[in-house]
C-alpha cells in the first residue's frame, strides 16, 4: 500500500488563465505558470477521474494534493474537484505578496473549515526567512496545519534555489517546534543539509517526489551504518509529483520507475513501509488502516 504525499491538480490552460485573472494574481511566475499547463481542451473533472482510477490500479491508499498555480487562485477549483472523492488529501497556497496578517489568518482559517488539511508553499517572495512567511509559520503552528515548503531547484527562472534552502526550514523549525514541515524533493540538491536537517529537528520530515530521490540514493549508505537510521527514516515520505505535465500520459512508468528504484535500494521491509505509507499516515493523521 503507497500514500503519495506530492502531486498537484493541472487545470487546462484556459482555465487556469481564468482563475488567476479572477483572482486578480500579479507575479513573474504567471507566464510560467500558464507555459506548464496543457492547452487541450479537455474537462478537469475528467483529469480527476483519470487521477482517481490512477489511485485505485496502483493500491495508492491516499493522495495528497496541491494548487498548480501556488499562490491560491485555484484553491476553490481543487476543492470542488475532490469533494466525494475520499482518496485525496487536499492542501491550499495562499498569496503572501502582502503582509497583512489579519487577513491571512481569516484566509487560513476559512480554508481549515472548508476542507484544507494542510498548506504547500513555493518560495515566490523571495527566502522563507524574509518576514512576509513568519504570520503564515505562526498561524499554521497555531492551528496544528502541516506546511510542505518547496525546496531546492526550481522549475521557475525567477526563484532562485538557495532562498529554500533546508538550512532554512531548520531556523523555522526551531523557531516555531510545534509545526509540522515538510522539506519537498528531499531539498535537492541540498542533500546533506536536508539529512541534517531532518535528523536534528523532531517537526521536519521530507519527501522524495520529482528528484527527491537523488537524495534518498544519496543517504541510504550512510543512514544505515549510522546509529541514527531508525530515526532518519521515521521522517521520509513516499512522493511523486504527478499529476505534473510533464508526466501527462506516463503517470504509471513514472510510479513504477521510482518504486523499482526505492527497491533497488536494499532497504529492510519495514522502513520501505515507513517510506511508502505509514510515515505519512502519521504525520497527517490520515483515518486509513
Amino acid at each position: 500500500m503507497i500514500i503519495d504525499v506530492h502531486t498537484h491538480l493541472v487545470p487546462p490552460r484556459d482555465v487556469m488563465t481564468r482563475a488567476l485573472s479572477a483572482a486578480g494574481k500579479s507575479h513573474p511566475v504567471i507566464d510560467e505558470i500558464l507555459g506548464a499547463c496543457p492547452d487541450w481542451g479537455y474537462r478537469v473533472e475528467r483529469k480527476i477521474d483519470e487521477a482517481v482510477d490512477f489511485l485505485d490500479r496502483n493500491a495508492i491508499r491516499a493522495s495528497v494534493i496541491f494548487p498548480f498555480d501556488f499562490m491560491g487562485a485555484t484553491n476553490d477549483l481543487l476543492l470542488r474537484m475532490v469533494k466525494g472523492r475520499p482518496s485525496f488529501v487536499p492542501f491550499a497556497c495562499f498569496d503572501l505578496s502582502t503582509a497583512n496578517v489579519v487577513e491571512l489568518e481569516a484566509t487560513v482559517k476559512q480554508a481549515a473549515r472548508r476542507g484544507f488539511r494542510g498548506v504547500k508553499l513555493y518560495p515566490l517572495w523571495g527566502p522563507y526567512s524574509e518576514d512576509r512567511y513568519a504570520s503564515l509559520f505562526s498561524i499554521t503552528q497555531e492551528m496544528d496545519l502541516p506546511v510542505v515548503v518547496h525546496s531546492g531547484e526550481s522549475m521557475f527562472a525567477c526563484v532562485k534555489t538557495e532562498w529554500s534552502h533546508p538550512e532554512i526550514v531548520g531556523t523555522i523549525a526551531d523557531k516555531y517546534p510545534s509545526l509540522r514541515l515538510i522539506i519537498a524533493h528531499g531539498g535537492h540538491p541540498y542533500h546533506e543539509a536536508t539529512l541534517e536537517t531532518i535528523r536534528s529537528r523532531q517537526n521536519v520530515y521530507t519527501d522524495i517526489s520529482a528528484k527527491g530521490m537523488n537524495f534518498l540514493q544519496a543517504l541510504v549508505p550512510r543512514a544505515m551504518s549510522s546509529r541514527l537510521h531508525a530515526r532518519v527514516f521515521d521522517k521520509i515520505l513516499f512522493g511523486t509529483d504527478l499529476f505534473h505535465p510533464v508526466f501527462y500520459g506516463d503517470e504509471d512508468a513514472k510510479l513504477a520507475a521510482q518504486l523499482a528504484a526505492l527497491e533497488s535500494l536494499g532497504l529492510p521491509r519495514h522502513y520501505l513501509e515507513k517510506i511508502l505509507y505509514s510515515n505519512a499516515r502519521t504525520l497527517y493523521n490520515l483515518r486509513i488502516p
